[in-house]
């Protein structure tokens, strides 16, 4: 609808061709500008807060790892120790002295993170505590194993010194009672099976043998070196050895013959 004139309270007559519309499309012009704006402004927030939760994620994840390579090698290190610890005698040590160190590892781990990143790093810290803690009893087992077979060693260096330097056929009865029936039977079936258990009562019996024959061969034969010292006459010693009426008996009482391999061998060592 065009307006065509204007009157003015004179009665003058206003000429105009202005539509009506002409004012409603500048306001919507601004409109659309605002509207344009705010789009951008709120596009903008949006990618922003992507950003900032991907960053919040990427943090958190670090630490995530970051604690997952520190408790490792805070628990590997532990492990590693036990092999210069003073407590090797007594391994059972290193398990109550891990279990100690389990709240100053959590302590330490939780106040170098926040919140969120603790509550998700818990479930990889503990699984690796309680993952270290089974090698850890596996170090505690062989280290009982190893102390075992060094206690096995070192009583069976006992026995051959006790025969060494035993004085009389029985101080050589008494280490052969006691080591092949309290010694050897405590490791029967824990680092020595029944054959190797066998075998052992054999070699600690032969043992006991050649010190009681070499012993009973030596009786009462002694001469002096040249150095004035009193020392056992070999020569004599041979003699007896190799004389068929010299009466030697075993361990068991069984007599010990000049032909029996055990005094030919010593025979061939005098």
């Amino acid at each position: 609808m065009k307006i065509k004139r204007y009157e003015s309270v004179g009665g003058t007559k206003i000429q105009s061709n202005r539509s009506l519309s002409t004012g409603t499309a500048g306001s919507n012009a601004l409109a659309q500008i605002g509207a344009s704006a705010i789009s951008s402004v709120l596009q903008y927030g949006a990618s922003q807060n992507a950003l900032t939760a991907k960053l919040r994620r990427l943090e958190i994840q670090t630490n995530i790892e970051n604690g997952t390579t520190g408790i490792t090698n805070d628990t590997q290190m532990f492990n590693d120790a036990t092999k210069e610890s003073k407590f090797w005698n007594s391994p059972d040590k290193w398990l109550l002295e891990y279990q100690a160190n389990k709240p100053k590892w959590e302590k330490k781990y939780k106040e170098s993170m926040d919140e969120q990143s603790w509550t998700e790093f818990k479930p990889f810290f503990w699984r690796k505590v309680f993952e270290q803690e089974k090698n850890l009893r596996e170090l505690v087992n062989d280290q009982k194993v190893n102390n075992g077979v060094t206690a096995l060693e070192q009583s069976s260096v006992r026995y051959d010194n006790d025969l060494a330097t035993a004085t009389s056929s029985t101080a050589i009865k008494s280490a052969y009672e006691n080591y092949t029936k309290l010694t050897l039977p405590r490791f029967t079936n824990l680092l020595i099976g029944t054959e190797q258990y066998t075998a052992a009562i054999a070699t600690a019996e032969n043992k006991a043998n050649s010190a009681l024959i070499y012993l009973t061969a030596s009786d009462g034969v002694i001469t002096t070196d040249p150095n004035g010292r009193t020392v056992k006459d070999h020569k004599a010693i041979l003699a007896n050895l190799k004389n068929p009426n010299y009466k030697i008996l075993d361990i068991n009482g069984k007599e010990v013959g000049v032909k029996h391999p055990m005094r030919q061998a010593l025979i061939t060592d005098e």
